[in-house]
């Protein structure tokens, strides 16, 4: 959203964010997000970008999930998150799809890597 002020991002997102705390899910979930301004891009970049180590040791892992992996089984859709995340770690569930995404017709054909991302409602990663 550029030029937009924090408090404009933060009321786009504020049904969103109510969406996610209600009660209904389950109190494991947690949504949180930030919203920070800066004056430019160099101000930003130099408070959040900068050499901290050489490398990490890192295993990486994620899926894309559409809406028939996320509403066909619930015990099972429950049962494969717990086992992809042990006790202590965590996992990110980023959501991306919806309507502009799924009925995209980019000139041309498609431009997607993976077709995949265009049913995908979330990146799950770990």
């Amino acid at each position: 959203m550029l030029n937009k002020s924090a408090y404009a991002v933060d009321e786009l997102m504020a049904p969103i964010n109510a969406q996610l705390s209600n009660a209904s899910y389950s109190k494991d979930i947690v949504f949180g997000g930030i919203t920070q301004e800066y004056p430019g891009y160099y101000s930003w970049w130099s408070q959040e970008i900068h050499p901290r180590t050489v490398g990490i040791e890192l295993a990486l892992g994620s899926r894309l999930l559409d809406k028939e992996s996320l509403t066909r089984n619930d015990t099972r859709l429950k049962e494969a998150l717990q086992a992809a995340i042990p006790e202590g770690s965590m996992m990110l569930g980023h959501l991306l799809a919806g309507k502009g995404v799924r009925d995209a017709r980019p000139a041309g054909g498609s431009d997607a890597v993976n077709p995949a991302w265009r049913k995908a409602y979330s990146h799950a990663s770990k």
